[in-house]
């Protein structure tokens, strides 16, 4: 119950972080400007991050803590890496959209560092698995 009110408090976080930019991509994206792909980029993250909340919400799947843990960790990778390939973007182009892609993995990784360190610790027979 516990790992449950957890996702659920950073589904909300992850809404209020993904709700503007959508809204500012739609009233600054369409003008034609320099941060055109910026706006793109970050719009079409949120627009997949809110899709991501609503089907997170709505899931009724059982949620087990070590293997929660485990994705949580391999999600942190993954935007360190986006965090990457938006430097990458901003150094050889295109810029806005690296920007965009560098400032939307590091929102999500402090998103989900807030949610890993929420977590209750594994039972120690989780951490006994395979031993």
């Amino acid at each position: 119950m516990i790992l449950r009110t957890q996702l659920r408090a950073h589904l909300v976080r992850l809404a209020w972080w993904s709700a503007p930019w959508p809204v500012a991509w739609i009233a600054t994206g369409i003008l034609s400007g320099p941060f055109s792909e910026f706006w793109m980029v970050a719009g079409c993250w949120a627009l997949v991050n809110l899709a991501i909340v609503l089907g997170s919400w709505r899931s009724r799947s059982r949620l087990h803590l070590a293997r929660f843990r485990e994705f949580l960790q391999l999600n942190l990778g993954l935007d360190a890496g986006f965090i990457l390939a938006g430097g990458a973007m901003v150094w050889l182009g295109p810029k806005e959209a690296g920007l965009a892609v560098i400032l939307q993995a590091a929102g999500l990784i402090v998103l989900d560092g807030i949610l890993l360190r929420n977590l209750p610790p594994p039972p120690d027979s989780e951490h006994d698995e395979g031993s």
